[in-house]
């Protein structure tokens, strides 16, 4: 009797973890012939349910919902995996609305059993959505720049439209979901009515405003007040009732990036580029305090309802650095580091062993993964800025390479997006890993100009930069020059390859086209190869470099000092930063090169045919390796994930 008892816990117990397993496979949305995906995507968009007892989240790669009083969360995911910049809550809190600019899905959700109540495929000539809310029980949307929509949630169908034919690049709807603000392409401000569409109101920005200064709309929850974020660093309050300026509040360092009003319209907060909260009276017009803690800068911000557990009438900030932490705005003491692990653009990815995976993140966030349970084992930090340039692991994972100070946000028309900087530092410091402790600090001479691109050799002794003029090879132990390769080389992005034996280097730039060295004959000019060429890869079984040029792919063979080419395809290719890699047996090459569907193309390198495609990112993909053991693919995305293909499956598909 005791057997058969033991053995139907057996069972249950089995049940239960298939049951966990399945469900968290899911909630991560594991592509066909993935294994895993790893990190939740970065942080676009938080919101409180309207009782404060859940904290959604939008990433990246989709939807997260916490119950705050536990601080556990559920991924909310389908097949049609998106980014969600945009998130609504109906009024009696059953329902969430969830959709992005990117994503061409309006999802609903049904919050007493999570799942999916209704969802709308959107045209992709409507340009997805750019804002969205509840109203009567209807969703509004804003499609495109010009087309206000509503849908029924219960059946997911479309109920009507309004076409004003203004175009709107920025555009909110109000607390209560009755009224829509848009800033026309004159920076004026119109106020429309969401039932019919009319124009109630107008704002006209300050006369020394751009029409393109505007870059954030907010209504305060009582609907009496309408703020405007001019990018010069400060916020404008306006009157709704009789369209008058209220106030102006000054004082941020950087672009402002987000803002918040409370829920009883007293208070806004709002969180710039450079890390920083200030929380204002909305009375007085006066600072009540300032918060500092993020590491960088924050994308989101929401003020909690007095009935969340435990923290009610708390401020909520996501941020690039991952987190979401709340904060008492009252003395901007910080409550709770409430959530962690939201990565922003994976830069690199690498197998130290076949059961462990490093990825690198912009802003200089290093994660150590063990792969037999899918989590971070160890992570630390390089840099001390919002971004990190040029980041490189070494081909055995004991380093990593990157500049402190190489890039930084500015504003695009959609979000605060990493750009290169003038005047950005043009040292270049390595760090141990795992330790994370810096253990070199190369300093580069102004008259070399800036480092274009980084890479260590295969014996992981050497990290060569490209700079104007000139491919430097440096001792990463000692940072004394190896080499010096002379040549016409710009420091103006670029890529940069070493043969599987050391023997050759290939370097291209956005400039200049090609150049391959013979690092046997370091004198001897290197082979100029004059076409249009983004992107580089050297097999690993062999000395054959491929090249990706806007007009197609070639496979340019070494052996014995005879270059053969081979036209793999003659495709157009539309990406400016394209990556590709060989298959550890040399025979296929993989790239994603197209990169409007984020997608990785696997072609045969003796056929040029495309023999299967893997999709799975909602960005671009930056970064692939294979593990040691051939059975292993990991691709890093823009989109702050990576994911784990299994390449033996892959390949067994491929090759019957």
């Amino acid at each position: 009797m005791n057997k058969q008892i033991y053995a139907l816990f057996l069972l249950l117990t089995v049940l239960y973890l298939s049951n966990v397993y399945t469900a968290d496979s899911e909630n991560y949305h594991v592509p066909e012939d993935a294994i895993a995906r790893l990190g939740k995507g970065g942080i676009n968009m938080i919101r409180f349910s309207p009782d404060g007892t859940k904290l959604a989240v939008g990433t990246d790669i989709g939807l997260w919902l916490y119950d705050v009083n536990k601080g556990v969360s559920s991924g909310l995911f389908t097949r049609n995996l998106g980014q969600v910049d945009l998130l609504a809550f109906s009024n009696d809190g059953s329902m969430l609305a969830s959709g992005g600019y990117k994503n061409p899905i309006l999802q609903v959700w049904n919050l007493h059993s999570n799942k999916v109540h209704s969802s709308v495929d959107l045209h992709k000539g409507e340009m997805a959505l750019r804002a969205l809310t509840f109203y009567n029980r209807l969703i509004y949307t804003i499609h495109g720049f010009a087309d206000i929509v509503s849908y029924n949630p219960d059946k997911g169908i479309r109920e009507s439209d309004h076409r004003f034919y203004e175009l709107y690049n920025i555009s909110t709807f109000s607390y209560d979901g009755a009224k829509l603000a848009g800033k026309n392409e004159k920076g004026v401000i119109d106020i429309r009515d969401v039932k019919t569409g009319k124009i109630i109101a107008k704002f006209n920005a300050p006369d020394d405003t751009e029409k393109e200064d505007i870059t954030i709309l907010s209504f305060s929850p009582n609907g009496k007040i309408l703020a405007c974020v001019i990018k010069d660093k400060s916020v404008i309050l306006w009157n709704m009732e009789n369209q008058e300026k209220i106030t102006e509040l000054n004082g941020h360092k950087g672009l402002i990036t987000a803002i918040a009003f409370s829920k009883d319209s007293k208070t806004i907060a709002s969180a710039d580029v450079s890390k920083e909260i200030t929380v204002w009276d909305i009375n007085t017009g006066t600072k009540k305090c300032s918060i500092k803690g993020h590491k960088n800068a924050i994308n989101t911000l929401t003020f909690s309802h007095s009935t969340t557990p435990n923290y009610g009438m708390c401020l909520a900030s996501g941020s690039r650095d991952g987190t979401i932490r709340f904060w008492n705005p009252t003395n901007g003491d910080e409550l709770t580091l409430f959530s962690t692990g939201f990565t922003e653009k994976i830069k690199a990815v690498a197998f130290s062993d076949d059961s462990t995976l490093i990825s690198a993140s912009y802003n200089g966030g290093v994660n150590i993964w063990d792969l037999k349970i899918d989590a971070v084992k160890e992570s630390f930090t390089i840099g001390e800025n919002d971004a990190v340039g040029l980041l490189t692991i070494s081909p055995n994972c004991t380093v990593i390479a990157g500049q402190e100070s190489a890039e930084y946000l500015t504003l695009s028309l959609n979000n605060y997006e990493i750009s290169r900087t003038l005047d950005r530092d043009s040292n270049l410091a390595l760090w141990s890993i795992p330790s994370g402790k810096k253990i070199i600090h190369i300093l580069i001479e102004s008259k070399h100009g800036d480092i274009g691109t980084a890479e260590f050799t295969p014996d992981s002794k050497v990290i060569a930069l490209t700079q104007s003029g000139s491919i430097v090879g440096y001792d990463i132990i000692t940072g004394d020059e190896m080499f010096r390769l002379k040549k016409a080389i710009s420091s103006v992005g670029g890529k940069m390859v070493f043969s599987h034996d050391s023997k050759w280097i290939a370097v291209v730039d956005l400039i200049t086209p090609p150049h391959v060295w013979n690092l046997e004959s370091p004198n001897v000019p290197p082979k100029v190869y004059e076409m249009e060429v983004i992107s580089l890869a050297f097999s690993p079984i062999r000395s054959s470099l491929a090249m990706v040029g806007y007009e197609g792919i070639y496979l340019w063979d070494f052996t014995a000092d005879i270059q053969e080419i081979q036209t793999i395809t003659s495709e157009r290719f539309s990406s400016l930063d394209p990556i590709i890699t060989f298959s550890p047996d040399g025979t296929k090459l993989l790239e994603s090169a197209m990169s409007f569907d984020n997608s990785i193309r696997i072609w045969d390198v003796q056929s040029g045919n495309i023999i299967d495609v893997l999709s799975g990112h909602t960005e671009a993909v930056t970064s692939m390796a294979f593990s040691s053991n051939a059975k292993l693919l990991a691709s890093g995305s823009n989109d702050g994930t990576v994911l784990l293909w299994d390449w033996e499956k892959i390949s067994s598909k491929l090759n019957p």
